[in-house]
């Protein structure tokens, strides 16, 4: 539960911290609509594969996570379904973890060319990511985007093995 709180967060809804339009960076990227990074992703899939065993990270029957990207930035945003309503702001500790373990998110600068995103980390619900750069290699086909890479577990203290993710995206309207 632990490995799949940790990886479902990173591929997670993301909101754009900057206001740019589409058409200018298709234009200055020579992309198709199709082809486009910017807009919005909801992932539908999501695994980690560490010392040759898949790992599901994401459950989309409890989670819904969407990633944004605008010219410059994006974030992430994730959403558990076992989100009980609070009865005070003044939350126990209990509530703030069913809390932690039902919401997530992320974002930063990135950078893409070649068909490759950096993405620079500047914040994050897990502190060990923020600074951090993460490489994947992004195809996309239509309405969906696949997000790939090496995976810094290791790096990011998260444990003895680095991995490699598979996330999948559909784009949302």
């Amino acid at each position: 539960m632990k490995l799949l709180s940790i990886f479902g967060l990173c591929s997670v809804l993301l909101f754009a911290s900057a206001c740019t339009t589409q058409s200018n960076h298709l234009i200055a990227n020579n992309a198709s609509p199709e082809q486009s990074l910017i807009g919005s992703w909801q992932l539908m899939h999501e695994e980690i594969r560490i010392n040759g065993k898949t790992i599901p990270t994401f459950n989309p029957t409890t989670h819904k996570m969407m990633k944004l990207f605008n010219d410059t930035h994006f974030a992430f945003v994730s959403n558990g379904d076992k989100r009980p309503r609070f009865t005070s702001y003044q939350l126990t500790p209990e509530e703030k973890v069913i809390a932690f373990e039902n919401f997530g998110g992320g974002g930063g600068r990135y950078t893409f060319a070649d068909g490759y995103l950096t993405e620079h980390i500047e914040y994050m619900n897990y502190p060990n990511y923020e600074g951090e750069s993460i490489r994947f290699k992004i195809t996309i086909d239509g309405d969906t985007m696949i997000q790939e890479g090496d995976y810094p577990i290791t790096k990011l203290g998260l444990g003895d093995a680095d991995g490699y993710l598979y996330s999948v995206f559909k784009r949302i309207k």
